[in-house]
């Protein structure tokens, strides 16, 4: 992903974007802590696994704002 593809694209429209699937817990682009720019990835947690697949499942290979996203599952603990 090159630098400044998403500079346009915040929390509100990450959230927008997934909150169909069910109750958002959490839905953060990830931002350089130095510059304030996008680093091209961000983090949806939902409050039930259900929803997360549900998601998954619909907006892996989907286009957002543009382009193409990828999903990758991760657990809370980080394993």
């Amino acid at each position: 992903m090159r630098r400044g593809e998403f500079d346009e694209f915040y929390d509100h429209d990450l959230r927008q974007a997934f909150e169909r699937f069910g109750n958002l817990v959490r839905a953060e682009i990830a931002l350089d802590k130095d510059t304030g720019v996008s680093k091209g990835f961000g983090f949806v947690s939902y409050s039930e696994v259900a929803a997360a697949d549900a998601a998954m499942a619909a907006m892996n290979g989907a286009m957002v704002a543009g382009r193409q996203i990828r999903i990758e599952k991760t657990s809370e603990d980080g394993r």
